[in-house]
């Protein structure tokens, strides 16, 4: 990816941030790229969400079951879909605002305490359930 991307003067690639750079950082970011392809339901994600930052990433780990594509973010197959993607993005005038506001009910439904809420609550059904 970084041999692709090398070409483009307003891709930076940030590494390990400490969390007081990335909520700095966050704040003049308009589209998080995440090239994993095994990352299994990125966090970062949804942190990038809460900020109503979109993210574009692959659908190799199953992100279409928790993002809604077009909606909530972009979910690609392939690495020239990214491109292509963006591409639109840059073409549309309302296509990231509209991705941007639709990170809220991303975010909001992937809260980290409300998944736990949900899965303490499950737990605790079966085990009153359990004979």
């Amino acid at each position: 990816l970084l041999n692709r991307m090398s070409n483009y003067q307003n891709i930076t690639f940030h590494g390990l941030l400490s969390q007081n750079k990335l909520s700095t950082l966050l704040k003049n970011i308009d589209l998080h790229v995440f090239p994993s392809k095994s990352e299994g339901q990125g966090k970062v994600i949804v942190e990038v969400a809460s900020a109503r930052v979109p993210t574009i990433t692959y659908s190799q780990y199953g992100a279409r079951e928790w993002i809604k594509d077009g909606s909530e973010g972009l979910v690609v197959d392939e690495f020239q879909d990214m491109v292509s993607s963006i591409k639109q993005l840059l073409d549309s005038p309302t296509g990231l605002r509209d991705l941007s506001e639709g990170t809220k009910d991303l975010a909001s439904r992937m809260d980290p305490e409300k998944l736990c809420n949900k899965f303490a609550e499950k737990f605790i059904e079966l085990y009153k359930n359990r004979y």
